[in-house]
């Protein structure tokens, strides 16, 4: 990600605290990102939903749902983020 100095990709500060803001000017912007990350977009409706990107840029999950508020969707990647320790049931 870019320093905020580059003229190719400025950072804007987001108003979800701790996420920065890609607003790309130029065709190289995935150049920039690195994995594993995050991604919020939105759909079709205008609602915002998150994809998770593996080390190797593959796509390896997306929310369930989609989000009214960006702010939804950034509290839905932190309980994510939060759940590594989380018990993993299965059925046999």
């Amino acid at each position: 990600m870019s320093n905020g100095d580059s003229d190719d990709y400025p950072l804007m500060e987001s108003p979800v605290s701790k996420f920065m803001v890609m607003q790309p000017q130029k065709e190289s912007l995935m150049a920039q990102v690195t994995y594993p990350s995050y991604w919020q977009k939105k759909d079709n409706s205008g609602q915002w939903y998150w994809i998770y990107y593996a080390k190797n840029g593959e796509e390896i999950s997306r929310s369930s749902e989609s989000y009214i508020d960006r702010n939804d969707c950034t509290h839905s990647i932190t309980l994510m983020k939060n759940s590594s320790a989380d018990q993993i049931w299965y059925t046999v």
